[in-house]
């Protein structure tokens, strides 16, 4: 047999859940979620958590872009838990939320690595750093938003495993499909996403010219269209009816189409921008772009930072499909941080302004988590030799200083 005919036989074996598998990402949610409810918050967060819990309760509408998914989930979730206070009701709702994060994040290493220690490394990991935890138990956005990324991401590698002459089949399609309602969930939600949706629409539309599909891929745009602003706009037609009802909490007045345009191109905050005052961008890019290693470094540690870099490393030294996903994903990141980084006019020199940008760091934190996976899957199978318990007691170790470095950071 030879060695393309090996490579591409694990690949497809890579791919399929067996067995107990299926069981670690349910784990791996159901062991967040007990973090995440012994430290829930038991009242009114810090920042906008208050806002959004008034406004999830009362159906009114949040700061722009307005965030009509969360609102309506939160308000059925509000409505669910018999809780007498409605704030731990919605940080019971981040809880929930992250720790199915967690579990759909494990699912995708899993499926990368078939390695279930690796997996359940990265998936707590990810669970555990900072900033995840932090808003994991406030009423925040962010929850969701990690869910939405964790879904593209199961996407992209659900994308990567088929062939290019499997472009038109039928799988191929629904993962297409995928893409169009979580690109047009995020649109109704979190709009940071868009920096993630460009370039998949790029490599898209790059596997389609390498198959000499580009055609046939045209003809099914318009379904893939219709799909996306479904998802997008019928959520956002409850903001003009919330505002037409004059609730409670209302933010605006999105009923009229320039209030609405307002709203959702987020103009009083200033479109493409975190705030409405100006600063220099291009003298300031480089600090923000610094501030994102500082930050993720305090995410992950020196030890994890290396281990994602020995991760894509892994993954471009193996060549073929791998080393088209690690490029991919290393375009996603440096578009993300770049751009982003450019676009915010926050100043960097103060703190309040720093730690509102520093959460805009856990969108590129979910590829990089499957990089460390990798890492730690690669130094993995070359002490395969050590007894299981030996490993397991290294995987706890390296837990327990992680958590150390982190309590140290704080």
């Amino acid at each position: 047999m030879s060695r393309k005919t090996k490579s591409r036989d694990a690949r497809v074996h890579r791919g399929k859940s067996v067995g107990s598998d299926r069981l670690l990402p349910w784990i791996s949610g159901f062991t967040a979620f007990p973090v995440y409810f012994l430290t829930l918050c038991p009242d009114v967060g810090g920042g906008d958590s208050g806002e959004l819990t008034a406004v999830a309760a009362t159906l009114g509408t949040a700061h722009p872009p307005g965030y009509p998914i969360y609102t309506l989930l939160g308000h059925l979730f509000w409505l669910a838990v018999p809780l007498s206070n409605a704030a731990a009701r919605l940080n019971l709702f981040s809880a929930l939320t992250m720790a199915v994060a967690v579990g759909l994040l494990c699912r995708v290493l899993l499926a990368f690595t078939r390695l279930r220690p690796a997996a359940l490394a990265g998936a707590w990991l990810f669970a555990l750093a900072p900033l995840v935890w932090t808003y994991a138990v406030v009423a925040e956005v962010f929850a969701l938003h990690l869910l939405l990324i964790t879904l593209w991401l199961n996407l992209v590698f659900s994308w990567s495993e088929l062939g290019p002459g499997q472009f038109l089949g039928q799988a191929r399609f629904r993962l297409l499909l995928g893409f169009a309602l979580v690109f047009g969930l995020a649109a109704a939600h979190h709009h940071t996403l868009a920096l993630f949706a460009a370039p998949t629409v790029v490599w898209i539309l790059w596997e389609s010219w390498r198959s000499r599909q580009t055609a046939n891929l045209m003809a099914r745009a318009p379904l893939l269209l219709a799909v996306f602003f479904a998802a997008a706009l019928l959520p956002y037609g409850y903001l003009m009816t919330a505002s037409l009802r004059d609730p409670l909490i209302s933010w605006g007045n999105a009923a009229t189409w320039d209030g609405f345009r307002t709203h959702f191109l987020r103009e009083e905050y200033g479109t493409f921008r975190l705030g409405i005052a100006e600063f220099k961008h291009g003298g300031l890019l480089l600090t923000r772009i610094s501030h994102f290693f500082e930050d993720l470094n305090a995410q992950l540690s020196p030890l994890g930072i290396a281990l994602a870099g020995l991760g894509f490393w892994t993954l471009w030294r193996k060549g073929g499909r791998d080393r088209v996903l690690s490029t991919f994903l290393g375009i996603c990141i440096s578009f993300y941080v770049i751009w982003f980084s450019y676009l915010s006019n926050l100043r960097p020199d103060l703190p309040l302004h720093r730690a509102v940008q520093a959460r805009f760091w856990l969108q590129p934190l979910v590829p990089i988590t499957l990089f460390f996976t990798v890492g730690f899957a690669e130094i993995y199978r070359r002490v395969a030799h050590v007894p299981k318990i030996g490993i397991w007691l290294l995987v706890c170790a390296c837990a327990g200083g992680l958590a150390g470095y982190r309590w140290k950071a704080q």
